[in-house]
């Protein structure tokens, strides 16, 4: 077979194929391994982003240790020490504050949401780990103007390259700062624009379908008078590193029945969930925003709810192994949503249960560009 016809097919086969290809011979081995196949592979698949080579990754936070499983293989092994001392207690964190976002381009992060430890990111298929350098407090507050950072959100992003954005909640003015890395010049600097008129009061990560890395999306409540909040989605672009806010009805607050959560389809799309605060009345309400709506530029995004989408709660476990689905975990329930079906799956998990999530390979490398 002629060697531009062999490389050409090898480009369009999944990572965990070719990594195991590379074993076949010298010239498929010296191939796989340069860096412009890779190059040639990663744009291949930031523009494709329906594929069929998901796969079901297990995140296990215990006995002290970070762990990262395929089919009971590990992908990942990685102790506290290692990680600056992060706690592996329990699921993530026994007090919620340490969060998995991701994965974009087969990158996940890790990170502490109380600035308690550096930000983690990671390739299980590559086996690489890598801790972001830490922020400085200069990095978001000046003498004259001292800010009580609370929370902090973080997302990944590509544009040629990985980038990550954190988002650090001022409770004392109400306001958020941001900042990107880039592998580039393995450094912060600061995000303008992100707060435009809006005080923010919190701020919460939004669970993606498209895995390009193109947008990121968080749930942000603001307070617009006394006694008033606004909800919006804040839309970050991560090329041109730009924010938009996409205001939500005021009727969409979680009432004492339902918990509302938002998921981005793209950076024009949204589903709503209605999830019942009590499991037991097992109902779901979903909804998707209005195509004449969705390009908000400013506007008030409005939903159209769906026909014949109240379906019982399943316990059905195949589910999240459909390419059009999303993981996400509700009260003591893992919650999977087919957002091309309609259709919805859970299963309870309980402390010590692991993090799931659905996960394709890629040979973004987090090693630094030289």
């Amino acid at each position: 077979m002629n060697n531009d016809v062999c490389t050409e097919i090898l480009l369009h086969l999944p990572v965990e194929s070719l990594l195991r290809f590379r074993a076949v011979c010298k010239f498929w081995c010296y191939v796989i391994d340069s860096p412009s196949f890779r190059e040639l592979h990663i744009n291949n698949n930031n523009n494709n982003n329906v594929s069929d080579d998901m796969a079901r990754l297990e995140l296990y936070f215990n006995n002290g240790q970070l762990r990262v499983l395929h089919n009971t293989k590990p992908l990942l092994t990685y102790k506290s020490d290692q990680l600056m001392g992060y706690e592996f207690s329990s699921y993530l964190d026994h007090q919620g504050l340490v969060r998995l976002y991701g994965p974009v381009m087969g990158l996940a992060c890790i990170y502490d949401t109380q600035l308690r430890k550096p930000i983690a990111i990671c390739n299980p298929c590559l086996h690489q780990l890598k801790l972001l350098p830490p922020i400085t407090t200069s990095s978001y507050s000046k003498p004259y103007r001292p800010c009580k950072i609370s929370q902090r959100e973080v997302a990944i992003g590509f544009d040629e390259d990985y980038k990550v954005a954190q988002l650090l909640l001022c409770s004392g003015h109400f306001c958020l700062h941001g900042l990107m890395y880039s592998r580039k010049t393995d450094s912060w600097k600061d995000l303008a624009g992100v707060n435009g008129n809006l005080k923010i009061l919190s701020i919460s990560p939004m669970k993606q379908v498209c895995e390009n890395g193109r947008f990121a999306h968080w749930y942000v409540v603001s307070a617009t008078g006394y006694s008033r909040a606004e909800a919006y989605i804040l839309s970050l672009d991560m090329k041109n590193e730009v924010f938009q806010t996409i205001r939500l009805f005021q009727g969409h607050w979680n009432s004492t029945d339902i918990v509302v959560t938002y998921v981005a389809e793209d950076e024009h799309s949204f589903w709503r969930l209605d999830l019942p605060r009590d499991p037991s009345r097992n109902r779901v309400t979903i909804y998707r925003s209005s195509s004449g709506e969705s390009r908000y530029r400013g506007r008030i995004i409005s939903w159209a709810p769906l026909m014949n989408v109240q379906f019982p709660f399943s316990g059905e476990l195949g589910l999240w192994r459909r390419t059009s689905c999303v993981l996400f975990k509700y009260w003591n329930y893992m919650f999977v949503f087919d957002y091309r079906a309609c259709k919805y799956s859970y299963w309870p998990c309980c402390n010590h249960f692991p993090v799931l999530f659905k996960h394709r390979c890629s040979f973004v490398s987090l090693e630094n560009v030289s």
